[in-house]
């Protein structure tokens, strides 16, 4: 999805790989420290700091964010008018797709992943956008992405301080 909307849209896209020298907090909010919402630039965070708390809990068995350290990071991201969206499909469908660009899909853990960042999601602050890949075409989805995203980025331009 992220690239469809850089395609499309001309969306920027961060990814967020694993930390590996840098803390989560640092690594959830570095890349977004000089992006201010109503500047026309429009920002994909693939696997942000939602990742952090699925992968991490998954992988080294706990998030590597405090309770205050992911609100700091979400509060961030709503100032910002971030919102999240989690694509989801059967884990057949996912194995399928990932077996076709040539990576290793492994269903328990894709069932897994799945499973946490459902419940994940219900823990955040920032809103949410749950699309089934499978009932809607990546086009018609990113749709609705841009159209929230101006949304969001409307309410954080409201909400920012004069």
């Amino acid at each position: 999805m992220a690239d469809v909307l850089k395609n499309a849209y001309d969306f920027t896209v961060l990814r967020q790989l694993p930390p590996e020298d840098r803390h989560p907090l640092t690594e959830s909010t570095a890349g977004l420290a000089r992006y201010h919402p109503g500047t026309a630039l429009h920002i994909v965070c693939d696997r942000w700091h939602m990742s952090e708390r699925v992968y991490g809990k998954l992988d080294r068995g706990r998030c590597g964010l405090s309770p205050i350290e992911w609100a700091a990071v979400e509060s961030f991201l709503i100032r910002l008018g971030a919102f999240g969206c989690l694509c989801q499909a059967r884990v057949d469908t996912l194995v399928a797709r990932l077996e076709a660009r040539g990576e290793v899909a492994v269903p328990e853990r894709l069932l897994a992943e799945h499973l946490s960042f459902e419940k994940a999601i219900t823990w955040s602050r920032v809103p949410w956008v749950v699309a089934n890949t499978e009932k809607a075409s990546p086009e018609r989805i990113a749709e609705a992405l841009v159209a929230k995203a101006r949304e969001e980025e409307e309410r954080a331009l409201e909400e920012a301080p004069s």
